[in-house]
């Protein structure tokens, strides 16, 4: 269990009725008693930090079919985004936005992305030129231009662009950087009408590159407000473990691009995260979702491998693995977010974690996990006194059980009085 020094005795003191769930992801509390050297994780619950959001809960191509994975499996989890192919779309033979909408919304989800180049078969899309493809976006947006959840999907216009048609983007000849470039503002704007043409209030996403690009994201957000074509929702991907250490400073440098040119604070959705290695894996996922939800950000984990599985997160489609235990906690934290403090911040495969406080309900929530197995020192602060004079504290574990493994109900071991 934690060590109880006198900060977290002292809490114990002056909390009381409530639940203290301390959710162990990948990292022991249980074992050797805690010593100097162990990793410390301080939560702070007299500095809140926002409402909880619950944005890293979506997934790419996690919903298949109408039903696969089941109800029983994706309701629970309060999918705030998920990232769908276009309508009748040929990228795959799951995951059709329309197809999987009926079940997104019935577990309350929010924003539906659809990939509209997923049209294509592929992988980079075919390139059959402008023409083609503003014909199948005149199709697709009809499709979903009469529905009454119209307004539940965004457009993405355009899917890893730098990697695809537009692939000079990336280039370091600052000719065909700028090529590149023009082509793909120009065919941009042309999208971006055509579908607002049939939809005027739609919501379109972008510009949606492989990661994080100062130059591009320099040139293109000042050129789309000049010329009224700003994106609604700011896209891109993080897909590299080393997101962890610098996906805070990619943001930080987009929020300052957004007030250097005059715009304001537009929705972020990383509609792609996550490495193949750290899909089902607790102790990895934790790093990541602590990070998106401290930064206030949506946040798809990537597709990787097999359809039917939530990306990871379910066996046989409808059996919950260690993971699936993971964002399950993760939708049931309420209240408000607090300050979490880690031995280490933005630095890959170390311990992290996300706290929550809900004074109604009288309760804290803190997920913790990531690095190196062992004892951990969880140190909570500033319960507040209105919690009475006694605290109840559960400790609760998963663990990775594979893409394939089925993940048990985690026991819950009371901590010691």
């Amino acid at each position: 269990m934690p060590r109880t020094d006198h900060r977290a005795g002292r809490a114990r003191r002056l909390a009381g009725a409530v639940t203290l769930t301390a959710v162990l992801v990948g990292t022991a509390l249980s074992g050797p008693v805690a010593h100097a050297a162990d990793p410390q994780l301080t939560v702070d619950l007299g500095r809140t930090t926002g409402a909880v959001m619950h944005g890293a809960n979506g997934a790419l191509y996690g919903l298949s079919d109408d039903g696969v994975p089941g109800d029983d499996i994706t309701t629970p989890l309060h999918m705030t985004s998920i990232a769908t192919k276009a309508p009748d779309g040929a990228q795959h033979p799951n995951g059709d936005a329309l197809v999987v909408q009926p079940q997104f919304a019935r577990g309350g989800g929010r924003d539906n992305l659809v990939y509209m180049q997923d049209v294509y078969a592929d992988w980079p899309y075919e390139n059959l030129g402008l023409s083609d493809y503003l014909s199948k976006v005149d199709t697709m947006v009809r499709k979903v231009a009469g529905r009454p959840d119209a307004n539940s999907f965004v457009w993405v216009p355009f899917n890893e662009p730098d990697g695809n048609w537009y692939t000079g983007l990336g280039s370091s000849t600052t000719s065909t950087y700028h090529s590149a470039l023009s082509s793909f503002e120009s065919d941009w704007a042309t999208v971006y009408h055509k579908i607002r043409s049939i939809i005027p209030d739609a919501r379109i996403a972008g510009p949606n590159e492989t990661h994080y690009d100062p130059r591009l994201m320099g040139d293109f957000y000042p050129w789309a407000k000049a010329n009224d074509v700003l994106p609604d929702v700011t896209t891109w991907h993080e897909l590299d473990p080393g997101s962890l250490s610098h996906f805070e400073s990619n943001l930080a440098a987009y929020r300052t691009l957004e007030t250097t040119a005059g715009i304001s604070h537009l929705p972020v959705n990383i509609d792609e995260f996550g490495d193949r290695r750290d899909l089902s894996v607790p102790g990895q996922m934790i790093q990541w979702m602590s990070m998106f939800e401290r930064n206030k950000v949506y946040a798809d984990q990537a597709y990787w491998d097999m359809a039917g599985n939530l990306d990871g997160n379910v066996s046989q489609t409808n059996i919950p693995n260690g993971d699936w235990w993971l964002l399950r906690w993760y939708a049931g934290l309420t209240g408000q977010t607090v300050e979490v403090t880690p031995p280490q911040a933005n630095t890959v495969d170390t311990l992290q974690g996300i706290g929550s406080l809900d004074t109604g309900r009288k309760q804290a929530q803190v997920l913790l996990g990531g690095g190196a197995s062992g004892s951990v020192d969880t140190v909570v602060r500033h319960i507040p006194r209105s919690f009475g004079s006694r605290v109840d504290v559960s400790v609760e574990r998963t663990a990775w059980s594979g893409y394939e493994g089925a993940g048990a109900t985690p026991p819950c071991c009371p901590a010691a009085p």
